[in-house]
């Protein structure tokens, strides 16, 4: 049982959010006090047994002093074989999927729900193991439920889940029974790295074990017989850790943890313990932050060699998040530290992690990251990139977007993609835009980004994933892709089909390509700066113009006038622009548009 998406209402930033898709590993992105650990936070208290404070409920939009009275949280689940046959076991009922929810009010409990079809009685809408024998004879009474031959509670119970089946339902939900608690994903919960403490660390990882060796079958005979066999499997696990803290930091010989286990109280653990070679202890608060991260990356990566040998396709699943564990880490530690974590995915269990690293969100697919903006208003909006075809799409997008030049945190961030077709123009635009912009501003700075097209159908298919999802996108074209398609693909009706709305995205220039539209006068003065006739003249706007009508492309005579390549040609005809009015009119209105997309999300 996995959780698919995740959805909270009037918990702090997160006001009003959309589903918010859970992947495998799903890494969250964004500003700070963005939504990203509230998102964590919310979590816990969905599936774990925290309780939200006061504070942790929003505020009441365009107020500063009054907060909302009610939160909601919700999940969707993503459900096995074995899942279905336990909860139509439980709950009496199949169902095909299921949405865990819990309202929250102030100052009052609220057990867990799902989404189902209810009887309108408020009181059938709740776990009916929780009523006495007593009540659930009271309410059948009232309903004409047939309890005759009844005597057990769970008989009773049998017979309320019979009649339920043949009422008219309405859409509403359900109190979560409260054995179908053991199925949900377990939440487990590593700090960020700003408050680095190993201690914590080995025991959550120390609770997640304890957690799933006490709902098994191992353990049998006397209490104290049970409490040895428990105490044992953990030291087991803790002395574990040494070789791996010893991979770290090779002076250590020994760590101590103790867990010790009883009925009444749980699981306790004593302060973790480093003994040096010499057999003296290591006292971690009086080390520096340096060692405390090595020991937290060792903790990592025992919690990993852990996971790998959890057991049994019937095992509990586990919701792993990490809040910016790579803060303040040096690049090869937040490379190792990644890699320990990813390697924590596997069946079973979901991994969920906040950073700001731009080395740890470029290593992912750009599908499983999620982008988190504070709007104006306080309130979080989160942008996610998916497709149809997800599973194809993440190779593909990912392969496309490292030969294009991007990383995933410049889909997220920049604010305009601007496709042009090949090399000249990759050479000539960027510097023919900042004299353009009358504050001399580069296309970075204005939030755009030069995407070079190839003349490949995988470029197109990249920018119709942008254009769908929301990106600003716009064309910068060869008049020819119009008249003549042979071997183009960026024709109108190649655009069109691919979601792009030609009349206001695309910007057709020259007659026929991007070089005939730039003036003989222009031409005349690459010439003349940079290969100047053989005979000691100067190149005329007369030569060019007669360029124009050999029946061949522009372009091609101007490479064997130059004896050069177009890229290169190109590159020479940027160097000669001086004023804005030597730029062609539609190279113009593109640079404009593309200027207002990106100041409009800005705004956004």
């Amino acid at each position: 049982m996995n959780i698919t998406h995740f959805k909270a209402q009037h918990f702090r930033c997160l006001y009003q959010t959309d589903w918010i898709p859970i992947h495998d590993l799903t890494v969250l992105i964004g500003e700070n006090d963005g939504g990203k650990t509230a998102t964590i936070d919310a979590l816990e208290i969905l599936l774990g047994d925290k309780e939200p404070d006061r504070e942790d409920f929003s505020f009441i939009l365009g107020s500063h002093d009054r907060r909302e009275e009610e939160m909601v949280l919700e999940a969707k689940l993503a459900l096995d074989s074995h899942d279905l046959s336990e909860l139509e076991e439980i709950c009496g009922y199949s169902l095909d999927s299921m949405v865990l929810l819990r309202e929250l009010k102030v100052d009052s409990a609220s057990p867990l729900k799902y989404r189902t079809m209810v009887h309108p009685d408020d009181r059938l809408q709740a776990d009916l193991n929780s009523y006495t024998l007593e009540t659930l004879r009271t309410i059948a009474e009232e309903h004409e439920i047939d309890l005759s031959g009844t005597h057990l509670k769970a008989e009773v119970i049998d017979a309320f889940e019979s009649w339920l089946a043949s009422q008219s339902l309405v859409e509403g939900t359900r109190e979560l029974p409260r054995d179908a608690t053991r199925l949900l994903p377990q939440i487990q919960v590593f700090s960020s790295a700003d408050a680095l403490d190993p201690q914590r660390e080995v025991e959550v990882v120390l609770r997640a074990a304890f957690s799933a060796e006490i709902v098994s079958e191992t353990y049998a005979g006397t209490l104290g017989e049970i409490t040895s066999k428990m105490e044992g499997t953990l030291n087991e696990r803790v002395a574990r850790l040494a070789p791996v803290i010893r991979k770290y930091l090779p002076e250590i010989s020994e760590v101590r943890v103790d867990p010790r286990f009883d009925f009444s109280r749980g699981l306790a653990t004593s302060r973790l313990q480093l003994i040096g070679e010499d057999s003296r202890p290591i006292s971690l608060d009086k080390r520096g932050d340096g060692v405390k991260r090595q020991v937290t990356l060792a903790v990592y990566e025992w919690n990993s060699e852990l996971l790998s040998e959890r057991g049994g396709e019937n095992a509990r699943p586990l919701l792993l998040a990490f809040d910016e564990p790579d803060s303040h880490l040096d690049y090869y530690s937040q490379r190792k530290i990644f890699g320990i974590i990813r390697s924590m995915v596997r069946p079973g269990v979901q991994v969920l992690l906040c950073t700001h690293s731009l080395n740890l969100i470029n290593r992912v697919p750009i599908t499983r990251i999620n982008h988190y903006c504070l709007g104006g208003d306080r309130c979080t909006r989160v942008v996610s990139l998916t497709s149809e075809d997800q599973e194809t799409l993440e190779y593909f997008v990912d392969e496309i977007g490292r030969n294009m030049g991007l990383e995933n945190s410049m889909m997220f961030h920049e604010r305009c993609f601007m496709v042009v077709e090949g090399p000249s123009e990759m050479n000539a635009i960027p510097r023919l835009f900042r004299i353009w912009h009358e504050d001399d501003i580069g296309l970075l700075d204005a939030g755009i980004r030069l995407l070079n097209g190839e003349n490949n159908a995988g470029a197109r298919h990249f920018a119709k994933f942008l254009n769908d999802n929301g990106r600003s996108v716009v064309f910068l074209l060869d008049s020819d892709s119009r008249t003549n398609p042979a071997n183009r693909l960026f024709t109108e009706e190649n655009l069109r089909r691919s979601g792009f709305d030609v009349e206001h995205q695309v910007f057709f220039v020259g007659n026929l390509e991007f070089e005939d539209s730039f003036s003989n006068e222009l031409w005349a003065l690459v010439g003349n700066t940079w290969r100047p006739p053989n005979d000691g003249d100067n190149w005329v706007p007369s030569d060019f113009a007669g360029l124009r009508c050999t029946g061949k492309k522009f372009s091609d005579e101007l490479c064997a006038l130059y004896r050069a390549s177009k890229p290169d040609i190109a590159y020479r005809l940027a160097r000669c622009v001086s004023e804005g009015s030597d730029i062609p009119a539609e190279i113009q209105r593109c640079f404009e548009h593309a200027v207002s997309l990106a100041c409009s999300r800005e705004e956004a």
